[in-house]
């Protein structure tokens, strides 16, 4: 299970959101752990295949499988409208 902290990468760098073109939607470990809680906020793991997700995820978490859920049968990104349902 997730155990709050900083994540960092193989090797011991931590992972920070800089570099990123939306920082208003990242948060760090220490905001998701304060908010976790919140009824408002939604976690999703993203993923191609549930074995990560069934391992281990953040408490509520729900997993959306890139090939079943984010890409249609042409494997184009799915719409807005797709992603709200």
């Amino acid at each position: 299970m997730w155990s709050g902290g900083t994540p960092t990468r193989p090797g011991g760098s931590a992972i920070t959101n800089e570099g990123y073109t939306r920082t208003d939607i990242l948060v760090d470990t220490k905001w998701l752990e304060e908010h976790l809680h919140d009824p408002g906020l939604r976690v999703v793991e993203v993923d191609v295949s549930p074995t990560a997700y069934l391992e281990s995820h953040i408490p509520g978490a729900v997993l959306w499988n890139v090939y079943q859920d984010l890409k249609d049968a042409d494997y184009r990104l799915v719409d807005q409208a797709a992603i709200e349902r």
